[in-house]
């Protein structure tokens, strides 16, 4: 079976990992030489449980070289931020969504038996330091959903332009 297995951007889970894990040595500090009221507590232990949940997760995904998706002839196979896998037959899929940003494209996948609450799945493969990484899988995936005959929407992306006059 002839698989293509997408990655996350190596550069930029470590970068993530590193600042939140540096953030929350920097929270940690303040809470204990800042002098804080209950509401304050409860800010700061919210901030460390969330900065250490997402930098140790960024962590995590970079030394088990977790994938973000993994396509297969009859199946793809989406990697969750909880760590299981939610594998989807390929005639399940209705469509697909396209956003096409500068180093980033959001694969929106309609279809059946699409287990979460907003009723799609969402592939965001954002590459900010591996260009070459994504244009390869870019080619890919369209490649892929072109074999399976799976229509492709392309969504534009609206840029305001901000005119100021003064």
């Amino acid at each position: 079976m002839k698989s293509y297995t997408i990655h996350y951007d190596r550069t930029l889970l470590l970068g993530k990992g590193i600042i939140n894990l540096l953030l929350l040595v920097v929270i940690f500090i303040s809470m204990v030489f800042l002098p804080l009221n209950p509401i304050g507590v409860f800010m700061m232990l919210t901030l460390c449980w969330f900065t250490g949940k997402w930098g140790g997760r960024a962590i995590y995904r970079f030394i088990k070289h977790k994938p973000l998706c993994v396509l297969r002839d009859k199946e793809i196979e989406i990697v969750m931020p909880s760590g299981d896998g939610k594998i989807m037959a390929v005639k399940d899929i209705e469509d697909v969504e396209i956003k096409e940003e500068a180093h980033r494209i959001r694969m929106i996948i309609h279809g059946e038996n699409i287990h979460h609450p907003s009723g799609v799945y969402l592939i965001d493969l954002h590459h900010p330091f591996a260009h070459s990484q994504l244009q390869q899988d870019k080619e890919y995936l369209y490649q892929w959903l072109h074999k399976h005959h799976i229509q492709v929407r392309m969504a534009a992306c609206i840029k305001k332009e901000v005119n100021v006059n003064v």
